[in-house]
């Protein structure tokens, strides 16, 4: 069987993105993604009139200068002025704190103001600095209070892993928290702008998917869609990928932004069977309620997205009337799907509604023009314990056999879409010297 150089499997935006910059390089190259429609995690999905999300696609990054790439490209953005909330519940009451939790404190109701500010106090008079795991952190690092309110609620709603087998990397790589006399004077009632760097963000005028679009209008021609990986076995100096429907390729170079899950599981590589069994992840099930036309939320109707600890069924709520001009009033919900799990995704929308109207969200049930929902995979890798070395054993062992991973699923990095872009850059800074010494260029 005849080689060909190289395949790009999964068009999400790493996926795409990578494709995209190898394109402008002129390196010939097949991009495969599994599903109908290309972006992955990243869709913009139509109900009717409604336009909704899976989850938080806010545009922002730490580096200022990805905001100036964004910019660069062919769409147009609104731009927001972040306005998050937490939702904390006291004797039937909904509280709306600032966001994140720790700067919320000087808006809790007093008994747990004073819970969460004297546990905080009594966290930092311990002076514990060496902390296991994501578990241990929140109790010792913060305090007996904002764990009980806010902290280990939340995170066992969100995480489909016991907190005790979560990394520290999530409280560095992720929660970022804030230092501690910016935590005491807060919870003195001084206003701070939590996370700064995300409190201005862009979102395209016509949602997340003209992001997608746009990387996707680049490769067209070199793609294929309803196209997953079945099975991946050696070829003389590369490697033959089997899809679903029979069709292979045999390519040189594989560049994996799909799952590592899928990819390892359509390997016959045994060296990696304890990296998979290391592997843990997230599905979610997203509950779009879309409102009849001029009618509005009640609370955290002005919000971009929430954050709940309590007994509601979602962990997270995101607004999207408030990411663009364009958009009718809808809210999106989050639900994690444990392992064991089978829900019905109908019982799981009508416990969302219920939650919202027993928040004060939903107005009334009249208010509904429609609910729609879709299930996905694989919206979380989780950072657990002891992954950094299963991590690095793999990538090592599979870039030696040709087969590169990059990206939040590919390289089971928790990463937004700024971290996902430069990952690929960081990925294609140092693989394309080889690819101009062993590709052959573009026709």
């Amino acid at each position: 069987m005849a080689h060909a150089e190289l395949a790009i499997l999964g068009g999400g935006v790493c996926g795409l993105y990578i494709g995209s910059e190898l394109r402008k390089l002129g390196h010939g190259f097949s991009l495969f993604e599994a599903q109908s429609v290309p972006g992955g995690l990243s869709r913009t999905l139509r109900t009717g009139h409604f336009s909704w999300d899976l989850g938080v696609h806010a545009l922002y990054g730490k580096d200022p200068a990805f905001a100036g790439y964004l910019r660069s490209l062919p769409i147009e953005y609104q731009s927001c002025d972040r306005e998050v909330k937490v939702c904390h519940v006291s004797d039937g009451a909904v509280h709306q704190l600032d966001y994140p939790f720790e700067n919320g404190l000087h808006q809790l109701p007093d008994d747990d103001w004073e819970d969460c500010v004297v546990g905080y106090m009594e966290s930092l008079a311990a002076g514990r600095k060496d902390f296991a795991h994501l578990e241990d952190w929140i109790r010792g690092g913060l305090g007996s209070g904002i764990a009980r309110c806010f902290m280990l609620p939340y995170n066992r709603k969100i995480w489909n892993s016991p907190l005790d087998r979560i990394s520290l990397k999530l409280v560095s790589n992720k929660i970022e928290p804030e230092p501690f006399e910016k935590v005491l004077r807060g919870a003195m009632g001084q206003n701070f702008v939590g996370r700064a760097y995300q409190a201005k963000f862009l979102y395209p005028k016509g949602g997340i998917q003209e992001l997608v679009d746009h990387y996707y209008g680049a490769v067209r021609d070199q793609a294929r869609l309803d196209a997953p990986v079945s099975r991946i076995y050696p070829a003389d100096g590369g490697h033959t990928v089997e899809f679903a429907d029979g069709s292979s390729g045999t390519f040189r170079n594989l560049i994996s932004t799909i799952p590592l899950t899928t990819l390892i599981d359509a390997l016959p590589y045994r060296e990696l069977a304890p990296v998979r069994r290391e592997l843990r992840h997230n599905n979610t099930l997203f509950v779009m309620v879309g409102l009849k036309d001029g009618r509005s939320f009640g609370n955290f109707d002005s919000c971009h997205w929430v954050f709940f600890a309590g007994d509601e069924v979602f962990y997270r709520l995101t607004m999207m009337h408030n990411y663009s001009d364009g958009f009718p009033a809808s809210v999106v919900a989050e639900y994690t799907v444990k392992d064991g799990e089978s829900p019905r995704p109908g019982a799981v929308a009508e416990r969302v509604v219920d939650d919202l109207l027993r928040r004060g969200i939903l107005r009334r049930m009249d208010d509904i023009e429609t609910v729609d929902m879709r299930c996905q995979d694989h919206t979380y890798p989780i950072p657990t314990v002891g992954l950094t070395r299963s991590k690095e054993f793999a990538t090592r062992f599979l870039a030696e056999r040709g087969i590169h991973l990059v990206g939040r699923s590919g390289a089971w990095n928790y990463q937004n879409i700024d971290g996902v872009v430069a990952s690929a850059d960081a990925f294609l800074k140092a693989f394309t010297p080889r690819l101009s010494r062993e590709l052959l260029p573009a026709a």
